[in-house]
């Protein structure tokens, strides 16, 4: 009975090493549950303070997957959440108006955000 009882353990330890050691996408890296590899995206600022209207600036992403090798910035898609302050196409921001909003890069399932700072030189200061 004993040994009926461990060489059912022992069975059942191989076949759970097994299945996961085995689990993987179709080429045989590892991904997460949907395949995807992508780790993470970073911006080359998390932050700009404008100073002028009108100013361009350049925003750079890199894409890391779990191989450590980098994917086209092609594929990147961009975002501003406010684009009567600042519009963003292809990574370069041009401010446009004073205010705050957020640049978004996105790639699959990721995201990386810079927030945008127009101050106004001469606020208006209202009295009521």
């Amino acid at each position: 009975m004993k040994k009926t009882l461990r060489l059912t353990a022992l069975i059942l330890s191989i076949t759970l090493l097994f299945s996961l050691f085995s689990c993987g996408n179709d080429n045989g890296s590892a991904g997460n549950a949907n395949g995807d590899k992508v780790v993470s995206i970073i911006l080359s600022e998390t932050s700009i303070n404008a100073t002028d209207l009108n100013t361009t600036y350049d925003l750079t992403a890199r894409i890391i997957d779990s191989e450590a090798s980098e994917n086209p910035e092609s594929e990147i898609e961009w975002y501003s959440s406010d684009e009567s302050v600042a519009v963003c196409e292809g990574g370069k921001i041009t401010v446009k108006d004073y205010g705050v909003c957020t640049v978004k890069a996105k790639y699959k399932n990721k995201t990386a955000m810079c927030v945008v700072t127009v101050p106004n030189p001469n606020p208006t200061l209202v009295i009521s």
